[in-house]
């Protein structure tokens, strides 16, 4: 197996691997490890927290269909600053979850967009600027 790095990886740091879709909820991320035969007990998925890190993912699967809907012209969201509002929001429940990787690099790349959308360039830049890099 060969894994390249999306980003400069620090000395001791813990690279990790999912086995699931981390965005889907506790129980079917613990029957998805059955044929990897462990069962993760992590804090999202076994703590004192795994429900309020299920109704995060929930909430982060919300604004994603929102966006999506926004970025074809559907729904009733139209104003950027809403889109981009709901993208802001969406990397604040990622770190508060704990994830990281391709869904936060997403968050912001949205981010990016719409303040571009918006016209302002510097905050696209610093959006661009935190993928790959957090």
């Amino acid at each position: 197996m060969v894994i390249t790095a999306t980003r400069t990886i620090q000395k001791d740091e813990e690279i990790t691997i999912a086995y699931t879709e981390l965005l889907a909820k506790a129980r079917d991320r613990r029957l998805d490890l059955v044929p990897f035969g462990f069962i993760c007990k992590c804090e999202a998925c076994d703590g004192s927290e795994s429900t309020m890190h299920d109704a995060h993912r929930l909430a982060i699967l919300h604004i994603l269909d929102q966006l999506d809907d926004y970025d074809r012209g559907k729904g009733d969201m139209e104003d950027p600053k809403v889109a981009l509002g709901l993208a802001a929001a969406m990397v604040h429940l990622l770190k508060a979850t704990g994830i990281m990787g391709i869904h936060l690099d997403e968050a912001y790349s949205r981010c990016a967009d719409h303040a571009s959308e918006l016209g302002d360039e510097e905050l696209h830049e610093k959006f661009m600027h935190r993928v790959n890099n957090d």
